[in-house]
Order: structure tokens, then C-alpha cells, then sequence
């Protein structure tokens, strides 16, 4: 971790159960009393750090490409699947099954920067659209929300690989 003294406090960066936080406290003069403020944002975890070692992740990413993925020989619906993008560009496949399609596509649109937490993280099969050998499959209890009004939103718009023919 680092610690930095800043003129109103004192800023500390530590990592504790695999979450990076970031602590920040302030000491304040009131009626002739030193009171200490104790802020703790945590930060969220980078794509090429997730594993399937637990569900409890939180990443904030841009989705950048969504479609329906469809079962050829009879044209059902297997997945919701997207492209997720985070401030290292580093990517990720994304996955939401048939049966929790309905709840999840409502809150999901391409361009925009999502907080995303307790999802599974399992290997990538037959089919992988992103270099990661890692897919984040959303679970029943998965949170989804919009980030907006972020001036510093570092997540590129876009994101691309080439390869070899």
C-alpha cells in the first residue's frame, strides 16, 4: 500500500481480502475538539486480476460490444454476451444466460460504463471473442450499475485486437 499526507489528512492505499481500499482520514478543529473523519472508498478490481477463487468481485468497465448469442439448429436463445472494457484495456467476455436475460438487458447498453459486482468468473470454452482464457458470467445476484457523471471515466471507447490469418 502507500501512505501520503495531504494538507486536510492523511491518504492510505492498502489491500485487505483481495480489494484494494482507499482510506482517507481527516482531522478537524470544532469548539475546541479534534474530531477524526474516516472515509473508505473501495476501488475496484482490475479485469486481469479476477479468478473464479471467489464471486465477491466489483469492476468498472465500459461495455463495448452486446448481442444475442443463438443456437443455430433451432434459433433459441442461449445468452445475452458482451465485451467488457477497463481502464487498463484489458478485456473481458461477458455473459448473461437465457433464464436471466430478461432481468439484465433492460439495464445494459453499449457505450456506457457500468459498476458490476458478485458475478462467477469461470474458463472460457469453445468460443472466445476477447484474448482472456476468462469469462464473467452473471449470477442471480449480480449488481449492474450505470457510473455517470464522471468527468475522469479513463475507459477507452473502443478496444481492438488483431491476429494473424
Amino acid at each position: 500500500g502507500s501512505i501520503k499526507l495531504l494538507g486536510s489528512g492523511l491518504h492510505i492505499t492498502c489491500k485487505l481480502h483481495g480489494h484494494q481500499y482507499v482510506i482517507f482520514w481527516k482531522l478537524c478543529f470544532y469548539r475546541s475538539t479534534y474530531f477524526v473523519y474516516l472515509q473508505n472508498k473501495m476501488a475496484y478490481d482490475m479485469l486481469h486480476e479476477i479468478s473464479n477463487q471467489k464471486d465477491s468481485w466489483k469492476v468498472k468497465v465500459r461495455i463495448i460490444r452486446l448481442w444475442d448469442a443463438i443456437n443455430l439448429n433451432n434459433n433459441e436463445l442461449i445468452s445475452l454476451d458482451m465485451i467488457l472494457l477497463d481502464e487498463e484495456v484489458s478485456m473481458i467476455h461477458g455473459k448473461v444466460m437465457k433464464h436471466m436475460v430478461n432481468k439484465f438487458r433492460p439495464l445494459i447498453q453499449v457505450g456506457l460504463v457500468y459498476m458490476i459486482a458478485n458475478f462467477k468468473v469461470t474458463s472460457a470454452m469453445n468460443f472466445r471473442p476477447v484474448e482472456s482464457e476468462k469469462v464473467l458470467n452473471f449470477l442471480h445476484t449480480t449488481k449492474i450499475q450505470e457510473i455517470r457523471g464522471q468527468k475522469n471515466i479513463k475507459i477507452a471507447e473502443q478496444s481492438f485486437t488483431f491476429c494473424t490469418v
